[in-house]
């Protein structure tokens, strides 16, 4: 929700509400964990999950419910204890392998891409949640659905307060949505009158405030507790409010079908787009219960950004990915196996070589000083954010603790490398991998 310093991932479910549904056939983990209340997550909705937070400026993820994805080898007492319980061994496996793939090499850029400016933006009233007992906790209720629905709808939604558009206006915002505006204070009234008045657009339910007439109105959609059912009405509600949307504004990244879900982040002259595949059915796990979606489907198609690209790459795969320009909007086809994500950095041209320059030699416990470049074909430094591998080897060919990922701010990345004094002289080795287009390079230095 909109630009965030920390972001936590939660990893265990209340067991006890939904499996009072009678199903016909329980999930196993019923019959073995029958009164744990926190279970484990399903391993593609934590996948999903995490590759949502990603796609967001964030400075760390929190899992919490450990127990509910490590197994306690000193908790044996299953049919009885109600505390968090591990009810799901892959979860844990697609953690790691997104952690290990792709929060931990590319977190040194992640961490460093901005946000874009924020268009299209929520407000959630304060005002209305105390007076009209409105607001959200996050997860339910028409609020969350219309965060969710906008999603769909690949306009990248952002929150806005009554504080910030009192402290900072509206900035460059050209969509406001106003779900639960029951109540208003007379200053934030006025500033979205003005800001209507100036051309703002104004999306709203049946609920808002007397005296703001929408230019869109959207009726509240209240849950049936049918997941595909659901998810069917408010992904109806996107596509309605897209073709009412689509004359006055247009996201920067769109999908070809609502399951992709696009967000682009920028570091001048740079795109990083982030795609989820949202395409879910019921599994064998929650499924038998209806009230989520939790086994990930195959989903193809493309997804665009409006603008001409010279070169986009895969920073998961690192390599270059096929693309079109068409009438300035960069076109990229995508294929999934499950609801899986990607991260395309789209660049202006093509990263053609990288430079790694350091002494040809020094002595033991002095620094040297290692400078990587990533060039284009003009041996102009990439104006980009590049995730770096660096792997340093020492004499005997062993992988030291200099060793790391790294971001090549402005196609450029320094680092001192300090050999300790008991190394090993002879021949060192730095093998230097562009983490974008694939290209690697290296060079030695002697040890004395």
């Amino acid at each position: 929700q909109g630009v965030m310093t920390m972001t936590q991932i939660i990893c265990y479910r209340s067991a006890t509400a939904p499996i009072g549904k009678k199903v016909e056939k329980e999930p196993d983990w019923v019959k073995e964990f029958p009164k744990a209340p926190y279970i484990t997550l399903p391993p593609d909705s934590m996948q999903e999950a995490i590759w949502t937070m990603i796609s967001r400026a964030v400075s760390g993820i929190m899992f919490h419910g450990y127990n509910s994805l490590i197994p306690d080898p000193t908790r044996n007492n299953y049919k009885t204890d109600k505390g968090y319980q591990c009810t799901n061994m892959e979860t844990k496996n697609v953690v790691g392998k997104l952690l290990n793939d792709v929060v931990k090499p590319l977190g040194p850029v992640l961490k460093r891409i901005p946000e874009r400016e924020m268009k299209v933006a929520v407000l959630e009233s304060f005002a209305s949640s105390i007076f009209a007992h409105r607001g959200t906790y996050g997860w339910t209720g028409w609020i969350f659905d219309t965060n969710l629905l906008l999603h769909w709808a690949n306009l990248s939604p952002g929150v806005i307060y009554e504080e910030k558009i009192l402290r900072d206006g509206f900035g460059n915002i050209k969509v406001l949505f106003m779900p639960h505006c029951d109540v208003l204070t007379e200053p934030v009234f006025k500033a979205i009158q003005e800001f209507q008045r100036k051309g703002g657009l104004i999306v709203a339910d049946e609920y808002v405030v007397p005296g703001i007439l929408p230019d869109i109105q959207m009726r509240e959609y209240k849950r049936i507790k049918a997941a595909d059912k659901d998810k069917a009405e408010l992904q109806k509600k996107a596509s309605e409010l897209r073709s009412q949307l689509d004359k006055y504004y247009l996201p920067y990244s769109d999908a070809s079908n609502m399951e992709l879900i696009t967000r682009v982040r920028s570091y001048n002259s740079a795109d990083y787009l982030f795609v989820i595949n949202d395409r879910r059915t019921f599994g064998d796990y929650f499924g038998p219960y209806g009230l989520t979606m939790e086994k990930g489907l195959p989903n193809s198609g493309s997804v665009t950004v409006r603008r001409e690209s010279g070169a986009v790459y895969d920073l998961v795969s690192h390599r270059p990915v096929p693309f079109e320009n068409k009438n300035g909007v960069t076109v990229i086809p995508v294929n999934f196996t499950t609801n899986d994500g990607r991260v395309f950095l789209l660049l202006p041209t093509p990263i053609a070589k990288m430079q790694v320059s350091a002494p040809p030699s020094i002595k033991r416990g002095e620094p040297l000083n290692l400078e990587v470049k990533v060039l284009d074909a003009k041996g102009n430094a990439v104006n980009a954010l590049i995730p770096l591998q660096i792997i340093v080897s020492d004499a005997d060919g062993n992988t030291t603790d200099d060793s790391c990922f790294a971001a090549a701010e402005r196609g450029s990345w320094q680092k001192k490398i300090i050999p300790p004094l008991n190394a090993k002289t002879g021949v060192w080795n730095v093998t230097v991998k562009d983490q974008a287009s694939g290209i690697a390079a290296e060079i030695k230095f002697n040890l004395q």
